[in-house]
């Protein structure tokens, strides 16, 4: 991301909804189109799991592109958004990390993703109408102490600083 306004935004996503599997299987969050942040993090504050340990924040990720969509269903739509996001990420590639060493095993794991966005796309588009807000991003990153949420849902918009969601045990919505 280029510009942002939000270090890590902060989202409920139900353990049951294809919301979960959408994050953890292909990097990808999906919500409503009037989303208007632009984060430089992701993190899902995972509810109504069936074990309440399971329940916070237990990771977070990379936003690398925000797109929308007006219908999900259509096919062109689809590879719109894809191919902006997979240039997105060519550009961070191009720039940032070829070329370094350290960056080897950051390039094997970066160059995966709009293979699994792209089917990521696919999975979302069942069911789905409207237009929608769609967040491309990198695999998750584990927190080394889950991040407990207190309050009920989180308001639409809600985030924290990196340095809370590190350090933190619990966070208020």
């Amino acid at each position: 991301m280029l510009t942002y306004d939000r270090e890590v935004l902060v989202r409920d996503v139900n353990s049951k909804d294809k919301s979960y599997r959408l994050y953890y299987e292909h990097d990808m969050y999906a919500t409503q189109a009037s989303e208007k942040g632009e984060p430089i993090f992701f993190a899902p504050c995972f509810t109504h799991s069936h074990l309440k340990i399971h329940n916070g924040i237990q990771c977070f990720s990379r936003v690398y592109y925000r797109g929308l969509v007006a219908r999900i269903e259509s096919l062109s739509e689809r590879e719109r958004v894809l191919s902006e996001a997979t240039s997105a990420l060519d550009v961070l590639l191009r720039a940032k990390l070829k070329g370094r060493r350290w960056a080897e095993k950051s390039l094997d794991s970066l160059e995966r993703l709009p293979k699994k966005w792209k089917t990521g796309l696919r999975v979302q588009r069942r069911g789905e109408t409207g237009p929608l807000a769609l967040y491309f991003l990198g695999d998750p990153i584990r927190l080394p102490v889950p991040l407990k949420k207190q309050g009920f849902m989180i308001p639409r918009g809600f985030s924290l600083t990196v340095e809370h969601l590190m350090t933190a045990k619990a966070f208020k919505c």
